[in-house]
Formats: C-alpha cells, sequence, structure tokens
C-alpha cells in the first residue's frame, strides 16, 4: 500500500487503514504495529477523524499481550473500541489531580508538575523508587498532560520491555530504520522501569542513540526505575549519564499520613459501606507503603461487606487477608533508619556521618548500622558507605557490639534519658512503624 502524504500516517500511532482516501491510497493489507501507548493528533484529519481507532495486537506478540495504539481527538480525550481496553480504562485515575502528594513523594510531584508546565525543563526527568510508590502513576499523569494541555501529536509511552521486544522484531522484521523512526520522530518519550534493560548490550546502544536524538531537539524524556540510573549496574557509563543529565528525584514508600489519605479516597470508591475510624487506623498501621497492596486489603474488605451486608470486624478481616496484612510490613531504608535512630538520641540529622568519636555520636552510630543489617537487604559495604565509614568492617563491628550491648542490658545515653540497649531498640522501631 501506498503510505499516506500526512505526517501522522507515517507515526507509531496510525490508524488501521481505512477505505481509499483522496489522494488514492489503497487499502493496507496488513495491520499496523502498534507498540507502547501513542497519543496522537493527525495535523490533516480524514474525513473518519472521529472514528474510534482500530486495535491490533503487533504479529510478533498475542493479542493479550500488545500494547494499545492510542488515538486523541481535538478537545483532549481519548476513544477506543471493542478490539481491546480503551485508553481511559487503561490510564483509569492515573492524572494529575488524582495523585495523593506528601513528604514521600513531594520532590517528583514538584518535578512532575514543573515539567508538565513546561516540558523543555530539567528533560531527562528520572524518577525512581520501590514497586507501588506512584512512578507509573506520575508517567502517564505527565502524558496525559503533554497531549491534552501543549497539543504535542505523538506522545510515547511504553516499558523498556515494550522497547526491547519491538527493537528485537525490527532487527528481524522491519527493519531498524522504521524502527528508529518511530521513536526519534516523536514529540515526547516516557519509558517505564528501565531497569529492564540493564545489559543488553544492543537495546542500550539504541536507547542511547535514542535520547541522545530527542535531547538534541529538544524533546522531553521522562524515565522511572527501581533505582536511580547510577545505581542499575547494567545500564552502560554513557547512558546512566544522559538519564541522570536532568533531574534525578526519589520516591519513598508511602508515609502514614499519605497511606491514610489513599485509603479513604479507595474506601470511598469500592466500599459500599463507610468503615469506622479505629479499623481505618489499624490497618493503615499494618499495611506497608506499597500502594497496591493498600488497594488490594481495601478490596478484600470492600467484598466482605458485600458478603455480610456489613461493616466486617478485625477478626474477620485478619482471617480472609491476614496472609497480605502480615507481609504487609513498612519498608525500611537506610535514611529512615538515620533519621528514626537520630529522633530517638535528639541529634542533629547527619551527625551520625560527622567523624566525631564521643559516645553520644558513636553508640547511636552503631545502633543504626545494627538495625541497618537487621531491617534492610544492605550489605556490611554498603551500609558503612552511608555512615562515612572507612571499611565495611565497622558494620560488622557495630552489628557485634550491639548484640552484646542486648545481652548485657548495657545502657545508652545519660542522665534522664538514658535507657537500654533495648529500650532504644524498640523505641526506633516503634518511629519507623509509624513512619
Amino acid at each position: 500500500a501506498t503510505r499516506s502524504s500526512t505526517r501522522g500516517s507515517a507515526s507509531i500511532g496510525n490508524r488501521a487503514a481505512g477505505p481509499t482516501s483522496r489522494t488514492g491510497a489503497r487499502k493496507s493489507s496488513q495491520a499496523p504495529r502498534s507498540i507502547g501507548n501513542v497519543f496522537q493528533e493527525s495535523s490533516a484529519p480524514s474525513r473518519d477523524a472521529h472514528r474510534a481507532p482500530s486495535v491490533t495486537a503487533s504479529p510478533s506478540q498475542p493479542r493479550t499481550q500488545s500494547p494499545q495504539s492510542l488515538d486523541a481527538n481535538d478537545n483532549g480525550n481519548t476513544t477506543g473500541n471493542a478490539n481491546g481496553p480503551t485508553p481511559k480504562e487503561l490510564k483509569s485515575g492515573m492524572t494529575m489531580p488524582e495523585f495523593i502528594t506528601g513528604s514521600c513523594n513531594q520532590l517528583a510531584h514538584a518535578a512532575a508538575t514543573m515539567v508538565c508546565q513546561a516540558p523543555g525543563t530539567a528533560s531527562p526527568l528520572f524518577l525512581f523508587g520501590s514497586t507501588g510508590v506512584g512512578k507509573t502513576h506520575l508517567l502517564y499523569a505527565i502524558a496525559e498532560q503533554f497531549r491534552r494541555y501543549h497539543r504535542m501529536r505523538t506522545v510515547m509511552i511504553l516499558t523498556a520491555e515494550q522497547f526491547t521486544n519491538d527493537f528485537i522484531t525490527s532487527v528481524s522484521a522491519t527493519g531498524l530504520p522504521a524502527f528508529r523512526r518511530r521513536y526519534r520522530e516523536v514529540d515526547a518519550l516516557l519509558v517505564d522501569d528501565v531497569q529492564f534493560i540493564e545489559s543488553k548490550r544492543a537495546t542500550l546502544r539504541e536507547m542511547l542513540f535514542t535520547v541522545e536524538t530527542l535531547a538534541a531537539a529538544g524533546r522531553p524524556l521522562i524515565f522511572t526505575a527501581n533505582q536511580s540510573p547510577s545505581e542499575i549496574s547494567g545500564l552502560t557509563r554513557e547512558l546512566a549519564g544522559r538519564m541522570a543529565g536532568g533531574l534525578v528525584c526519589p520516591m519513598q514508600p508511602l508515609d502514614a499520613s499519605t497511606r491514610k489519605q489513599l485509603l479513604l479516597r479507595l474506601i470511598n470508591k469500592s466500599c459500599p459501606l463507610a468503615w469506622p475510624e479505629e479499623i481505618v487506623n489499624e490497618i493503615n498501621v499494618m499495611i506497608g507503603g506499597d500502594a497496591r497492596m493498600s488497594s488490594g486489603v481495601v478490596n478484600l474488605v470492600g467484598m466482605l461487606q458485600r458478603m455480610y451486608q456489613r461493616m466486617p470486624t478485625m477478626s474477620e478481616i485478619r482471617q480472609f487477608g491476614g496472609e497480605m496484612l502480615r507481609s504487609q510490613t513498612p519498608t525500611v531504608t537506610l535514611m529512615a533508619i538515620e533519621r528514626a535512630v537520630c529522633e530517638t538520641f535528639g541529634l542533629q540529622q547527619q551527625s551520625l556521618r560527622e567523624a566525631k568519636q564521643t559516645r553520644s555520636i558513636t553508640e547511636p552510630r552503631m545502633l543504626a548500622m545494627y538495625l541497618s543489617r537487621q531491617l534492610t537487604s544492605a550489605a556490611f559495604n554498603e551500609i558503612s558507605r552511608h555512615y562515612n565509614q572507612k571499611s565495611h568492617t565497622s558494620a560488622i563491628l557495630a552489628a557485634k557490639k550491639v548484640e552484646q550491648w542486648i545481652e548485657t542490658g548495657k545502657p545508652l545515653g545519660r542522665g534522664p534519658s538514658a535507657m537500654s540497649a533495648r529500650q532504644a531498640l524498640d523505641r526506633i522501631e516503634s518511629i519507623l512503624r509509624a513512619s
């Protein structure tokens, strides 16, 4: 089939070929490949401009796993058809007004807001954090703002796995020139779960060239991952440097206040009956900082409400969801432990990283290194570096020393604020649970 003369039909978000156009182009015999979610507006709308787009599967993948090609109409809303989930379903609730802000994600939200207002600012924007902290939510929210308010014709949003699969398919099928046009002629590129491409040398090289091309053209780039670019071991130095060259924002697990706001919002949306305040508070303490698990707990209680025709008791909630609740211990980080220890002993932030060797600093520092080993997956050398110690043996000796303090009941601190090692540990862990 001949290619349409409009630029919109040459991009990745092409509509499925329709009847013969005014230029005499024949109907294509093969459905277009659909990679990633593309919000697209044609510069020259045809007679079927308001027809719902065809959602087709990539030839190399099953239909159920194929991402959708999204088409946006002139008022910024998106449409879909019965061949797959509509864009509204695909991005349900993932907008800027629906994002709940708190101390855990304040920096990332501010950065996303800035990028939405001025897309060329601080590009690339790199958001990183553990699962369920809102990275994908912000990614889709930014894409929606680009399309709705900045009238961008092609906004490409996809996962790093989809990018990799499309690259592999293109090498053996359509060829690299077509692949490069798909990704280097977009108005904005947003890639989720960048860590997936680590150690894939050919994909890393292609991603680097794509990023450099779009950056040189001043196109906005947004990435997310579970670690910062420098911490993803499989990324090349050049690509990690390019991704970190704009603005890198951490996103922490949801704190207690943010979790409660999220719970209340989910309860209003999913549960037929209101929850008593004491059950909201108790479950908020029991679940961790993963927003997806919060949604799972609310869905469970909503089902129990329909089953019992009343609000279930906590014992009934534990009976059916106890395993899920027990598995949701709050996620603890080295920074969180450091803050909790400083709060317990009344120390200034960053004081545990100073070179002072007074007892008022060394004993809390040893407790912090002991808890870092017990409550996180960090290795001894990582813990030592965090507290500016010269060798990993410092963390090993601290762990052994604190174990001795617990056995002997050694008092820490002086005067009325003195407490045993066990009391100090209990107080620190209580602060971590409440955070």
